[in-house]
């Protein structure tokens, strides 16, 4: 039941880079030995942003005496079917009559990156009126970077120094909810898990160091 829609990855950026320290051969006193430290280091990159892949609000409720039952809800009328605010409209649980979440409540990432409150139940016996595919989370954001020096050692032996960090600015990413953080109302009113990311899609910022020595 997933369709192109489902994967829409419709902005995506990626860059890369590679920048290769001046030589400084005609630096003199501490400028040449500050030279010596600094030159034929060649620092890459790659930069990438994306965003997120689009899910899709449902319900799962049964109507007793009602052979068919929906699986997608209504929309409020005058609100936005990718309701990524940063407050909530608030709204009462439409089975308990309990208050599920107060007007103006924040909504923050990972426990909440929408507004469930801006989705109704249908009428028995009719279906919803969201269509698939309308909900965006955060953009997919990655800097990776890449150090590397090579000395020579004795004769032609090369002595290589490299340090790669993965994630530079430990960015957290997340990834695309599961299909239980994306059902609205239950048998039980509003699902106490919904909207919230269970998982990151990229580590959390990691550094390696290598040498390899050429003989």
């Amino acid at each position: 039941d997933r369709g192109p829609s489902d994967f829409d990855n419709r902005h995506r950026i990626t860059s890369s880079f590679f920048y290769n320290t001046p030589s400084f051969k005609s630096a003199t006193g501490g400028a040449a030995a500050l030279g010596h430290v600094a030159r034929n280091w060649r620092l890459g990159g790659i930069f990438s942003i994306r965003t997120s892949t689009p899910t899709t609000a449902r319900i799962n409720i049964r109507r007793p005496g009602y052979l068919f039952n929906a699986t997608r809800p209504n929309i409020v009328p005058g609100q936005s079917l990718n309701p990524r605010a940063k407050q909530s409209i608030g709204c009462s649980d439409p089975i308990t009559g309990a208050q599920f979440l107060a007007p103006g409540a924040p909504l923050r990432e990972p426990d909440m990156f929408f507004d469930p409150c801006v989705f109704t139940l249908p009428e028995p016996g009719t279906i919803g009126n969201v269509g698939r595919a309308t909900i965006y989370g955060p953009s997919i954001v990655v800097m990776d970077i890449s150090l590397q020096r090579e000395f020579t050692v004795v004769n032609d032996w090369k002595l290589q120094f490299r340090t790669e960090m993965f994630n530079l600015f430990n960015h957290t990413n997340y990834r695309t909810p599961n299909a239980s953080s994306m059902v609205i109302f239950t048998g039980r009113g509003f699902n106490p898990g919904v909207g919230r990311y269970v998982s990151p899609s990229t580590t959390a910022r990691q550094i390696q160091f290598a040498l390899r020595l050429s003989l």
